[in-house]
């Protein structure tokens, strides 16, 4: 993304969401504007459910089928990162992005990130 997203498109966007609400079926239609407002090649919502280790909210656009496969494979990890970051003090304050809260060894260590991430090209991630 070279130039700033002005207020309008960025005031739709947010709207765009808060349709998402009360219509989900317009989810795809709505990470598709957030790829193009932000030159993503994938866009993705997912709202897990850490007591039962399922998703509550799954959808993604740009994404290969087989890696929408792969995915919950790796759900015991994912969801116990986010429990432990959840738990910090500034878990609301502040978002959780990778590249900047996690040390270079637990990212060499994660077969999330190695196997998961990093073969479709993903560099970083915000939760």
């Amino acid at each position: 993304m070279t130039d700033a997203l002005s207020q309008q498109a960025l005031s739709n966007l947010i709207g765009s969401i808060y349709d998402c609400a009360l219509n989900p079926a317009l989810w795809e239609q709505t990470l598709n504007g957030m790829r193009g407002a932000l030159d993503c090649q994938e866009a993705a919502i997912r709202l897990s459910d850490l007591r039962s280790g399922s998703f509550l909210i799954y959808k993604s656009v740009g994404t290969e089928t087989r890696w929408e496969k792969e995915h919950p494979k790796h759900l015991a990890e994912t969801h116990g990162y986010i429990e432990g970051v959840l738990s910090s003090p500034r878990a609301f304050d502040v978002p959780h992005v990778l590249s900047r809260h996690v040390s270079k060894e637990f990212i060499a260590a994660s077969r999330y990130v190695q196997g998961f991430m990093l073969p479709q090209g993903i560099v970083d991630k915000m939760i």
